[in-house]
């Protein structure tokens, strides 16, 4: 019998659910906005980049809570809020 794969969660989504307001933020700024949020036009294009740029910016402390949450969640599975969703 097969095992099954371990889970893995990508610091960008752990980024992405933990900060988000930051990254709409950076989003804005990278569009020459002042605002943005899921109905602005092309955001998700500079979605990645945005995060990039957001956790470059993060305190060594907030990268290693980070990093922390992200082993707590690859041992314990994601909070039953997220898995409803």
């Amino acid at each position: 019998m097969e095992e099954p794969r371990p889970f893995k969660v990508k610091i960008n989504e752990l980024l992405w659910e933990t900060k988000q307001d930051l990254v709409y933020a950076e989003v804005a700024r990278l569009l020459g906005m002042d605002k943005a949020d899921s109905d602005t036009p092309n955001w998700i294009t500079k979605r990645m980049k945005a995060l990039k740029n957001v956790y470059g910016r993060l305190t060594e402390e907030e990268k290693m809570e980070l990093q922390e949450e992200r082993k707590r969640r690859e041992k314990e599975g994601n909070p039953e809020e997220l898995k409803r969703q």
